[in-house]
């Protein structure tokens, strides 16, 4: 959910919000190369016009930190978040979703992407990170709008929060299919898997719904390519399919997410494998002590997880 940078910087003071460009120089264009295809023409792109809406995006982001981080005004948030009971929490996630959605009908036309219309198109992959970095802050904000600790919501407004949820995931699947048929599999930034990651949870909720599954499974390939290279992917592979196991959910899946969550997390583990965790560093967000101010390391983690014995559920 969270950026490090971000957390890191809560107890620092906001930088004043100036504009890092001009209007003259917004309409510079510039050619991208898309790398690695090799032959293929580069494609047109206005830098400063895409950092200029990477700023105004990330002042949201900015501002949503400090919301998932805070606490009820009984408990003590993070050094430098807010303490928020939960009506006011609900506002303030309301207010969050309209800035969103302000900063993507605002979008200039150069960075506009509809996944579903990519097959006629050839975005820059710094676009595509951009509608990435959107999508799962997006997810993120709406999601606590299902937790226990929000006041109860009405039956529509479940609904609604619900049914983006599942659209967002679905853009987010989209984007991805298009890079798999695009570049393959071989190539992906570290923003990828993460925003796999964040999107195949959120959907977990959700693989009784039409299309659904379709979607976690375009999800599961790009994790799956990703835990090849990358220790932390492999765990969260590992942790995917324990989750869907132990809500017994497997019988929902496509038969191949069910080979390639199998595969990782069960036929290539070993016994001793979750020793290959004791270095991993990386913070966990969302295990924070009692206090609020200490993070488990997400290497702890993984490897109470992969002490589990995870079982070959395929028939259940």
């Amino acid at each position: 959910i969270l950026d490090v940078s971000f957390v890191k910087s809560l107890n620092l003071q906001r930088p004043s919000a100036r504009r890092p460009y001009s209007e003259e120089e917004l309409s510079i264009t510039t050619l991208w190369q898309p790398y690695p295809l090799v032959g293929h023409p580069p494609v047109a792109i206005r830098h400063p016009e895409l950092h200029n809406e990477t700023f105004n995006l990330f002042e949201v982001i900015a501002d949503t930190s400090p919301l998932f981080l805070s606490g009820t005004p009984n408990e003590s948030p993070l050094p430098g978040g807010i303490a928020l009971g939960p009506e006011a929490k609900l506002e303030r996630v309301q207010e969050i979703e309209r800035r969103l959605n302000a900063w993507r009908e605002n979008l200039p036309a150069s960075l506009r992407i509809e996944p579903e219309e990519l097959a006629h198109s050839h975005p820059a992959s710094p676009v595509i990170d951009l509608h990435f970095v959107y999508y799962k802050r997006y997810m993120a904000t709406l999601c606590i709008l299902l937790r226990p600790t929000t006041p109860p919501i009405s039956p529509d407004q479940t609904a609604d929060a619900a049914r983006k949820i599942i659209h967002c995931g679905r853009q987010v699947a989209n984007l991805f299919s298009w890079l798999q048929r695009s570049i393959g599999l071989k190539y992906f930034t570290v923003n990828h898997p993460q925003c796999a990651t964040l999107t195949a949870y959120n959907l977990i909720d959700f693989l009784d719904h039409d299309g659904v599954p379709d979607s976690f499974n375009t999800l599961i390939i790009t994790l799956a390519a990703a835990s090849r290279r990358w220790l932390l992917c492999r765990g969260i592979m590992r942790t995917l399919w324990m989750t869907l196991c132990d809500r017994k959910m497997i019988s929902l899946l496509r038969k191949e997410t069910v080979e390639l969550l199998r595969l990782s997390a069960v036929d290539s583990w070993g016994p001793e494998d979750h020793r290959l965790f004791e270095s991993c560093i990386y913070p966990n967000y969302a295990q924070m002590s009692v206090n609020g101010r200490d993070f488990e390391g997400m290497g702890d983690l993984l490897e109470q997880w992969s002490r589990l014995e995870a079982e070959d559920r395929t028939k259940m």
